[in-house]
């Protein structure tokens, strides 16, 4: 979250923190505040978010760097009948809270984000100790709680790789290692099929994998009928069926995996829709420019709901909606609506009759990274030195192949 970030003049009175917050938008600053009052509470003498109120049980409440700090009372609470306010039979030591792990400035306001059970996203400082993976994970008291789990109890080898709801894979597994690229935390190992050759495998460990109360613990969902499992991922991409799916997700409290499924499909399902009626303007060539016109509003609504992911790694798996993501879909849609061989035509002829125009656009377009969302006038220019022309090739190359047809029926 880090709020420290972006905020500045940071207080607290009581339970209420206020700052002035950059709105990343406009890159002004706006005053906000938060009660945390809403989403701390004291258990037993510590900070709880799975409490209320901290600060009717706290005194000397302050604030240093983003850590909240207060002597909170703890033992049996209750209420005095002569002087009606709060009693407690003991006072616990100085107790503090990392603000940082929970408040976030979303667009200058200040915001409680609750942690979520993603491995990547609530721990780190990963280290495999044989098959023990060890980190550091959120806990409820707004501190970082050491945790530790052992693969082997929950993955297993079959057939020479690595899977999860099983077990005791290490038995026939080599070289075990842990890889922390690509966003993702990765176990890797050497693995035999009936005690024969080896071959590298790997398995994500992130999605069964989660972060619960300060802990590490195993819950399956890449099963292929789990939320990561290969049929929802399929079905995510599929036009129509992926909102069915997100729906599935969103009624399972998988909110972030209903927006990964809403954004996939709602792309997929834009340039279907889009398909469909120009096919009934024009059934030879309406595919081709139903696909072409209503791919970039598909990814622009993609990149819109994939933005609203908490997630960082189900965020990741969205591309940037960039001028040569465009150019890509653009063409890939194209040719999946039956155009294929005049597009191919089309763009050896272009290439050589314009390979400046040509060259000098995706040179540019591949420095910068354009967003198409961004840069308008660049959105401008790419369909009229590349959209533009493929649709209107398109258009005439297909006019001349019915003509011909028709003198050759005739």
């Amino acid at each position: 979250m880090a709020f420290l970030a972006n905020s500045r003049n940071i207080q607290i009175n009581g339970a209420i923190l206020t700052a002035e917050c950059q709105c990343l938008s406009d890159n002004s600053w706006r005053s906000s505040s938060l009660d945390l009052d809403l989403h701390i509470g004291n258990f037993k003498g510590t900070f709880s978010i799975n409490h209320s109120g901290f600060s009717t049980f706290a005194s000397n409440i302050m604030l240093s760097n983003g850590i909240l700090s207060a002597d909170l009372y703890s033992g049996r609470m209750h209420r005095s009948a002569i002087i009606n306010e709060y009693l407690t039979n003991k006072i616990t030591a100085h107790r503090s809270f990392n603000l940082n792990l929970y408040v976030a400035n979303k667009e200058g306001v200040l915001t409680f984000v609750r942690p979520m059970e993603s491995l990547l996203n609530s721990s780190s400082c990963f280290m495999l100790k044989g098959t023990v993976l060890n980190g550091l994970c959120i806990g409820t008291d707004g501190l970082l709680h050491w945790s530790s789990i052992d693969l082997n109890d929950y993955y297993g080898n079959d057939d020479a790789s690595l899977v999860s709801g099983s077990g005791g894979f290490s038995s026939t597994s080599r070289k075990i290692s842990l890889d922390l690229s690509g966003g993702s935390v990765v176990l890797k190992a050497e693995c035999h099929e009936d005690f024969v050759d080896y071959g590298w495998a790997s398995v994500d460990l992130t999605p069964c994998i989660l972060v619960r109360q300060g802990s590490f613990v195993f819950e399956r969902h890449d099963g292929p009928f789990d939320r990561d499992g290969v049929i929802a991922h399929t079905l995510e991409r599929v036009p129509f069926a992926g909102l069915l799916v997100s729906f599935l997700h969103h009624h399972a409290d998988n909110a972030d995996h209903a927006l990964r499924a809403l954004a996939l499909s709602g792309n997929s399902t834009i340039v279907c829709v889009g398909i469909m009626l120009c096919i009934m303007v024009s059934a030879s060539i309406g595919a081709a420019i139903g696909a072409a016109a209503t791919t970039g509003l598909g990814i622009f609504v993609e990149s819109k709901v994939a933005a609203k992911i908490e997630d960082p790694q189900l965020r990741a798996q969205f591309a940037e909606a960039t001028v040569g993501r465009y150019i890509y879909e653009t063409l890939r849609n194209t040719a999946a609506a039956g155009a294929a061989a005049y597009l191919a035509e089309y763009l050896v002829a272009t290439y050589a009759a314009h390979p400046q125009v040509l060259a000098q656009v995706s040179a540019t377009f591949a420095a910068r990274g354009i967003a198409v969302t961004t840069e308008p006038s660049s959105y401008a220019l790419l369909k009229k030195y590349v959209v533009k022309p493929i649709l209107l090739s398109i258009m005439l190359r297909s006019l001349a192949l019915s003509q011909d047809n028709r003198r050759t029926e005739r």
